[in-house]
């Protein structure tokens, strides 16, 4: 045997990664994700798609009740169960849910009343991912259009 061959002593043994000091990394609480597609709120969490259910007449729930893990096959469910919703609760619903992007991490995620605070007359929004305070003038609104 060769003198200068050295036995694999490390079988088995994950490698571990050593990150630089500069990096940051962002993750959201419990590997969760909730945002808006067509006003209905979607949580994705380990990418799997739940839907939480909406108050609105002519909504079907039968067609979003479950887990998804495909999202083209999400999109085709919420056009089949949004078919004969009524349009102007739908839009109201839309208003009232929406997606915002973070301008430090560029996370999207769903606004809550919870995330706001009011101070000095001024609307703050803080960031469920980073935990970063901005304004509500400096985030900006991201279409409900996209499953993300």
């Amino acid at each position: 045997m060769n003198k200068n061959y050295k036995v694999n002593t490390c079988f088995g043994k994950k490698k571990k990664v050593e990150r630089d000091s500069d990096d940051k990394v962002f993750t959201s609480f419990n590997g969760t994700n909730t945002f808006s597609y067509k006003g209905i709120i979607v949580v994705k969490r380990n990418g799997c798609y739940t839907v939480k259910e909406a108050k609105l007449q002519g909504y079907t729930p039968g067609f979003l009740s479950g887990m998804f893990t495909d999202a083209r096959c999400l999109t085709l469910a919420f056009d089949s169960a949004l078919s004969d919703v009524d349009k102007e609760k739908h839009h109201a619903l839309r208003a009232k849910n929406q997606n915002i992007q973070c301008p430090h991490c560029q996370s999207i995620y769903l606004l809550y009343k919870s995330m706001q605070s009011e101070r000095y007359g001024e609307v703050y929004i803080e960031c469920p991912n980073c935990q970063e305070v901005h304004s509500s003038d400096s985030v900006s609104r991201v279409t409900d259009e996209k499953i993300y």
